[in-house]
């Protein structure tokens, strides 16, 4: 238990999917990672070198990183030199689709600098753009949601839509925050 408070990786998940086209069937790979932010640094350099390690090793097409990317700070120079930071840390991986956390933005120009740092895509909801998005690859449909603002109707009614609009076979949700949460946020999540 005292690894796990140490380290503020909660986890890592390399995700093997075969994938049926026709005649042709092939193995897709992609990774999933989350909280590289440090307790006391910008970010768990050890732990996050150890992790992008691994990953490398198993040769992913594209990785995710579920938020929390850096330890964050409401000064906009100071989260930008730490988002620059991760991006040279995790340069190795390749493409990734980072989701913000609540500690990559603290407030709302922060937004902006988190959607013109990554070169996410641009179509999700209104007022969300870069921040919430969907991409297909292959016979996968990946959505990200940006789950600081969840109570927002405009992401719901752009999910369904999303989802609605989709004839992949293989869909991935991913957020920051639980989809469906206990506590203090009750009905702040897609539980709502």
């Amino acid at each position: 238990m005292k690894k796990l408070k140490k380290f503020s990786i909660q986890f890592i998940l390399i995700l093997f999917l075969i994938i049926g086209s026709s005649s042709t069937t092939f193995c897709l790979t992609f990774a999933v990672f989350g909280d590289t932010r440090g307790e006391t640094d910008w970010i768990n350099t050890n732990v996050a070198k150890k992790i992008i390690s691994n990953i490398v090793k198993e040769r992913v097409s594209f990785s995710f990183c579920t938020g929390d990317l850096v330890k964050g700070n409401r000064d906009n120079g100071t989260l930008l030199r730490q988002l620059f930071f991760w991006k040279k840390i995790t340069k190795p991986l390749g493409k990734i689709f980072p989701v913000a956390g609540n500690h990559d933005i603290l407030n709302n120009s922060q937004k902006k600098i988190f959607v013109s740092l990554f070169n996410t895509p641009k179509n999700g909801p209104t007022g969300f753009k870069g921040l919430a998005y969907s991409i297909d690859w292959f016979n996968c449909h990946f959505i990200v949601l940006y789950t600081n603002e969840f109570e927002n109707d405009e992401q719901i009614k752009w999910l369904k839509n999303d989802l609605e609009k989709t004839k992949k076979e293989h869909i991935f949700v991913f957020g920051h925050h639980p989809a469906f949460p206990a506590g203090s946020h009750i009905h702040r999540s897609l539980d709502k």
